[in-house]
């Protein structure tokens, strides 16, 4: 059965409801919401991301969503026992470069922000925190994402 552990935002998010930006290759995954502060930004960068959601449902429609009893409203968990997680195993496990100790190692990454949840399969993330734009922060994070290794497996 799913539980939901609440590891806590890298960098508090704003007063204002945290919401973010996805940027996604692929092979490559990038949130970014609003720090606490005016103008102030946090880039969530994944490490070898297989899956993200970002959509519905919002927040006064949680009852529609599995998790819903399991993870607080705006808080940033990690999913242990999560059936999306062993979904996605299920389907690479016919690849011949399926490794099973690889997919033991990802992790499931669950919030429920205002008007979006967000959810994502990575084997972890790194932040950075700045002050600039919206527009600085999207040319940030593609950046950021450019300079990752998607292939990198610890």
């Amino acid at each position: 059965k799913a539980t939901a552990e609440v590891i806590g935002w890298p960098v508090s998010p704003s007063q204002r409801q945290p919401e973010g930006t996805v940027l996604s290759t692929g092979l490559h995954l990038c949130f970014i919401y609003p720090g606490r502060e005016e103008g102030q930004w946090v880039l969530m960068i994944f490490e070898s991301p297989e899956s993200v959601s970002y959509g519905t449902p919002n927040i006064s429609e949680l009852d529609s969503h599995p998790l819903t009893e399991k993870a607080p409203p705006g808080a940033f968990c990690v999913i242990h026992a999560s059936p999306w997680k062993e979904y996605a195993r299920a389907l690479n496990e016919p690849h011949s470069c399926y490794r099973p100790e690889y997919w033991g190692r990802i992790n499931h990454y669950f919030a429920f922000l205002w008007d979006y949840t967000f959810e994502c399969l990575a084997l972890g993330f790194r932040t950075e925190e700045f002050s600039g734009s919206h527009a600085e922060a999207l040319s940030r994070g593609a950046e950021a994402m450019k300079s990752t290794n998607p292939l990198k497996i610890n």
